[in-house]
């Protein structure tokens, strides 16, 4: 079951960070696939679409894609239930923490 989001802008931020933390393979898959479920109902070679779709996004730096799939978790808004992951596809397959990650605590220090 899926819950709206709703959470403070300290939890918000640790998305962030675990975000431009995540693998950029990882990031470049959610993203692609997010696109590929609003496609759904479209014709084509799906493999296809979402490979020229990931190649394309392998082009972009860490920081952007991160960027990217913190803005699809906003317009998604949603989470697992519980609220301990928020949802970067519409269909919930690629997930991130909401409590700050080893790897989002290493982000947050190199800000400060």
């Amino acid at each position: 079951m899926a819950w709206e989001i709703s959470m403070s802008m300290e939890g918000w931020g640790d998305v962030r960070c675990n975000l431009h933390a995540m693998d950029k393979q990882e990031l470049i898959d959610a993203i692609a696939d997010d696109e590929l479920e609003a496609m759904e109902t479209m014709p084509g070679d799906s493999d296809e679409i979402c490979a020229a779709r990931k190649a394309e996004l392998d082009q972009l730096d860490q920081d952007t894609l991160a960027d990217a799939a913190y803005d699809l978790i906003a317009e998604h808004n949603t989470c697992d239930n519980g609220g301990h992951a928020v949802w970067i596809d519409r269909q919930g397959f690629h997930t991130v923490s909401v409590s700050l990650t080893a790897g989002g605590a290493e982000i947050l220090k190199a800000t400060d």
